[in-house]
């Protein structure tokens, strides 16, 4: 093999790890698009690529030859027209300028070395630029600053102080329902397998934690069987010496031998010590090997756990613009190198670099093109707002109409549930039950809550038709779902609405659960956090704030990231909260008892705390005026040398007595407002008290000009108020953390691990910022439901409304988040999982589940290749237009045409919890509520020409106007249009004024506007 064909293949192999061919086996997300144009993706690299190279490179030899007939017309010219004989060989004035000159060209153009030795450069040149900036599946920035100096240059755009980190233009979409566990069932058998991930226990002096993670078989037990159950655990960790050389040995004995580790050579040694390890029966079962595969079903679902935890960290917002940014300078400062054209001085030197560069650029910007439309696809998808999946409603018995109730007694999962819910069967004391269920009982126990998602379809309209305004009924709202795509879908309807966002996002420890590209712990965070802080900063009011909790692996970063944001000015302060007692058992010398709470906000002059109201009893004395007043110290804790200028005496005008300031104190005013305060009679002096003990001057404190009747608060969270500072500041409350764990374990026998902070604090947190009816609070990182549950119990105490958002993305929604809202709205008071009054609140909450990035990966689709036939023969249609085109209209996360149609039975295929994605209709009615920002205050359903219609009216509230909005929805076949119309003139319209009224499909109704085109619009509205 040449150096130059040496050279492409090394080109050519960089380009498929860029294609991600190194991982072709996966079938899932992105990897299962790219399987299927592997085939178009092989061809533009193994030909196309090749073909532009040698196109562009014919421009060498035209210069070639181009040069060589100049000089020789210069002979002719210059010396004379004999100088060249017929077949035009120079035969005179070899040794002249002139002559050297034409022999030399003439020499390069029949040997091609310029030409060969550039091409080889050109290679070369491109998988520099790609391997550089490409890293197990991302994008990074790394541009060198020269080629005589490894470090890497910053994009800098002036600022005073510039926060930056590696993947700081990029989405992070490693998501925590990835990490969690996976379960599949064995065909042809009632048996399943589980892989579930165990808290890694390796001696860290074993191992280094900056080395690249795997998953690893647990040390000890790695298999387990129970019955028809056989579960793999793993650790994710970097592997031990001894681990890389026991699974390379086993790997080796059924395949090549191989020098490293990978994934997949773990996959196939696992693969090999299970089905050695086993019994006969799992054996034969995990050994099938599934059709069009090569390995067994044990092997493909191993490839697939690893695979789709360990790749897909990022996607980048804009990568054909910082590639060609990147390759502009590239080329500038590393292709054409000004010193080797300044040491070569002459003409051809640098032609051949600019044509060498040109071909660079012009082969680069190819492969950009591609690889950007992969990466735009990702984002399109990533970005896109995503299907509300389903949407329950759970209401207190005593808002649910009593002609209701025996529909709720004949529904079996209804009454099961409440009974495992409120473990019935183990009351006792206040609470009695004999077993049965009746009417009486459900209205003695107002407090029980009823969940739709029990309930057919008609129930739930009969329920919802009881409410004449479902956005102030409706105090909650959870969601099931990954953060960003949570928040993306809210923005439209809270965007300035939040009164108050409260977050507890995993504080990036290495052990908390959070998932980071190896040696980008700290960038993928930033990250992490960067994209879901936008987006919730923008749903915030300005005068609403932004509370953090974090501790010390990350808040100096986190500050950064939030003042690049918000600004010095957003900065209202930093709470500390001891956490925990102060531990013996503490690893180092310093016991780390503390975390933090961020407080900031747009506009930090704008936000009112609430504060303790302060005691007026000190204002006892009243003046000749008959002005309240207090007396208080006339001095401040400073000396003399501190504050010389308030070091002086003190006369008293009427007596003449001197008073000089106590050891080590200072009066509390300059002299100029000392004489105002002496002139207006503001100083209580003592010879107008003979008979008191008062020996020094004091200042009358009037209770009418206090500046505010509210103590400020301290940023010291405590357990304890501190009693000498109860008449000058707010002292807030709240437990330790083991607080939070104490009350998951009253609330249920068996609570999933969560570590939830303790109600007291999010009480004392949000108590003092959102103090009005009908303030929103937002926690997008929910966890077990503390945020809701701490507001809960305010509202119960104080009788304010305020409203909650819960977004959590964990497989315990339902089990934990969802049930322990249920569960204190019914009683406060539990102990083991039992209530121990029935002493609830009224209220209502919804709940939904959300379409994943990972849903959308997986229900895309692809034309028939006959449809596409036509398009493929444009140029630049695969570079530009390959993935846009062939999914559109056959996706149905992209909208299918049918959609609209029958907008009921729209289906997506949904993967929850551990199973295989199910085929699930999706909510269109509700998704479309959240795209326009409605304000539900009806929905209702309707029968006409036997066919059922939902219709919602509300408003839209922005912040200068509120539309009023009628939405209507039914299936479009075999519609009478005109009878419709008059119908729903009567039915629906029913003589009100709507600013805006949306249908699906053709319509004949005045006014009414498509709703296709706006869902198309706000669902793929790009984010700004």
């Amino acid at each position: 093999m040449t150096e130059n064909q040496q050279a492409r293949q090394k080109l050519q192999d960089e380009l498929r790890k860029l294609f991600q061919f190194d991982v072709s086996d996966l079938d899932f997300g992105i990897y299962r698009i790219l399987n299927r144009k592997k085939d178009q993706i092989e061809q533009f690299i193994e030909k196309d690529l090749l073909d532009a190279i040698k196109e562009g490179l014919k421009e060498y030899q035209q210069q070639d030859a181009s040069q060589l007939d100049a000089i020789k017309q210069q002979i002719i010219e210059n010396l004379s027209d004999d100088a060249f004989d017929k077949q035009g060989k120079l035969v005179k004035y070899e040794n002249t300028r002139l002559g050297k000159d034409y022999l030399e060209a003439f020499e390069k153009a029949g040997k091609e070395e310029i030409g060969a030795d550039t091409e080889k450069k050109i290679y070369n040149d491109l998988f520099t630029f790609f391997s550089r900036y490409y890293d197990n599946g991302d994008f990074l920035s790394k541009r060198r600053i020269s080629t005589r100096d490894s470090k890497y240059a910053v994009p800098y755009n002036g600022e005073e102080v510039l926060l930056h980190w590696a993947n700081k233009d990029q989405y992070y979409i490693k998501s925590g329902e990835q990490f969690t566990s996976f379960k599949f069932d064995l065909d042809g058998s009632d048996k399943s397998v589980w892989f579930k991930v165990a808290q890694a226990e390796t001696e860290k002096d074993n191992v280094k934690e900056e080395e690249a993670r795997s998953f690893v078989l647990r040390p000890q037990n790695p298999i387990e069987v129970d019955g028809d159950e056989l579960t793999l655990w793993f650790e994710y960790r970097p592997l031990a010496h001894e681990e890389e050389a026991r699974w390379l040995n086993l790997y080796k004995k059924v395949e090549n031998p191989r020098k490293t580790v990978d994934r997949s050579v773990l996959c196939i040694a696992y693969n090999e010590f299970v089905l050695n390890e086993v019994g006969k029966e799992w054996r034969v079962l995990l050994s099938r090997i599934p059709i069009n595969k090569d390995r067994s079903i044990l092997y493909q679902k191993l490839n697939h756990y690893t695979g789709k935890n360990t790749t897909d960290y990022f996607i980048h917002k804009n990568l054909k613009s910082f590639l060609e940014r990147e390759l502009e300078y590239y080329l500038k400062n590393e292709v054409i190198r000004v010193d080797d054209v300044i040491a070569d001085q002459s003409q051809q030197a640098m032609e051949v670099a600019l044509t060498r560069a040109k071909v660079v650029r012009h082969i680069g910007q190819e492969i950009i093109a591609f690889l950007s439309q992969i990466e735009n696809f990702q984002k399109k998808l990533f970005e896109k707002r995503k299907f509300v999946v389903d949407t329950h409603y759970c209401f207190t018995l005593d808002m649910v109409p009593e002609e209701v109730y025996d529909t709720i007694l004949e529904n079996d999962e209804q009454l099961q549930s409440w009974e495992e819910l409120y473990a019935m069967e183990k009351w006792g004391g206040e609470l009695e039950w004999d077993g049965e269920w009746t009417i009486p009982f459900m209205k003695e126990h107002p407090y029980m809550m009823v969940d739709t998602r029990f309930f057919d379809e008609d129930f739930k309209y009969r329920l919802l038709e009881s409410f004449e305004n479902l956005t102030d009924e409706v105090e909650g709202l959870m969601i099931n779902s990954e953060n960003f795509q949570a928040l993306n879908l809210l923005r439209s309807k809270y965007q300035n609405k939040i009164r108050c966002t409260y977050i507890d996002p995993p504080y990036n420890t290495g052990q908390d659960g959070f998932n980071y590209k190896d040696n980008y712990q700290h960038s993928s965070w930033l990250s992490f956090l960067n994209d879901r802080f936008l987006l919730g900063r923008k749903l915030n009011m300005k005068e609403g704030v932004f509370l953090a909790s974090i501790d010390d692996n990350e808040v100096n970063r986190f500050r950064s990231l939030l003042q690049e944001y918000l600004g010095e000015d957003g900065f209202l302060g930093s709470f500390v909260w001891k956490r925990r007692i102060t531990s013996s058992l503490a690893q180092s010398w310093l016991s780390t008892d503390h975390e933090y709470v961020l407080v900031y906000s747009k506009d930090a002059s704008a936000v009112n705390i609430l504060g303790d109201e302060k005691d007026k009893s000190k204002y006892s004395r009243v003046d000749k005026d008959d002005r309240k007043y207090a007396s208080m110290p006339l001095t401040v804790g400073m000396n003399r040398y501190q504050r010389p200028n308030q070091w002086y005496a003190l006369i008293d005008p009427k007596s003449g007595s001197e008073y000089w300031p106590p050891k080590n104190r200072v009066w509390c005013y300059y002299p100029p407002t000392m004489e105002e305060k002496i002139e207006n009679d503001y100083i209580i002096w003592p010879d107008d008290f003979p008979d008191s003990r008062m020996t020094a001057p004091r200042l009358k404190a009037y209770e009418d000009e206090a500046q505010r009747d509210r103590k400020p608060v301290s940023t010291w969270i405590g357990e304890v108020s501190q009693k000498e500072n109860d008449d000058n500041i707010t002292q807030l409350k709240s437990g330790r953390n083991e607080e939070g764990t104490k009350w998951l374990n009253k609330l249920f026998t068996r609570a999933e691990t969560v570590y939830p902070k303790p109600v007291s604090l999010l009480k004392t947190l949000v108590g003092q910022f959102a103090y009005l009816d009908h303030d929103i609070i937002l926690d997008y990182y929910a966890g077990s439901g503390t945020t809701g549950h701490a507001i809960l119990e305010l509202n119960k105490k104080d009788g304010i409304k305020r409203k909650y958002i819960l977004l959590e993305f964990g497989d315990f929604f339902e089990e934990i988040l969802v049930n322990r809202l249920k569960k204190i709205v019914f009683s406060n008071n539990w102990k083991e999982g039992i209530p121990q009054d029935k002493e609830g609140q009224s209220h209502a909450f919804k709940y939904h589940f959300l379409e994943s990035y990972e849903d959308a990966l997986n229900n895309i689709d692809f034309k028939n290749p006959e449809d596409t036939q036509l398009v493929m023969e444009f140029d630049d249609y695969m570079l530009h237009y390959m993935l846009d085109f062939e999914t559109e209209g056959v996706s149905a996360t992209l909208l299918k045409e049918e959609a609209f149609d029958t907008p009921f039975d729209y289906q997506l295929n949904i993967q929850r919890g551990h199973g295989s994605p199910q085929s699930e209709t999706v909510d269109m009615v509700e998704t479309f509520h959240y795209l326009i920002g409605l304000w539900v205050q009806t929905l209702r359903k309707y029968e006409h020409q036997d066919r059922k219609y939902v219709v919602s009216k509300g408003q839209i509230r922005d912040e200068d106007a509120i539309e009023e909005v009628c939405i209507i929805w039914r299936k479009t076949k075999n519609l009478n249009l005109e009878e419709e119309a008059e119908w729903i003139q009567e039915t629906i319209l029913d003589n009100q004024t709507f600013d805006r009224i949306y249908i699906n499909g053709l319509n004949k109704v005045k006014n009414a506007e498509p709703t296709e085109l706006i869902f198309r619009e706000k669902m793929f509205e790009e984010l700004s």
